[in-house]
């Protein structure tokens, strides 16, 4: 897993679709 911080620098440098991504295993993770 990729920490906090790698994700919010993902999102300002405009990779979204890794980060949508990322977010998506831990949603359905969590889920």
């Amino acid at each position: 897993y990729m920490p906090e911080h790698s994700v919010m620098e993902m999102l300002n440098s405009g990779d979204w679709v890794s980060s949508r991504a990322w977010i998506g295993r831990r949603v359905r993770l969590r889920a």
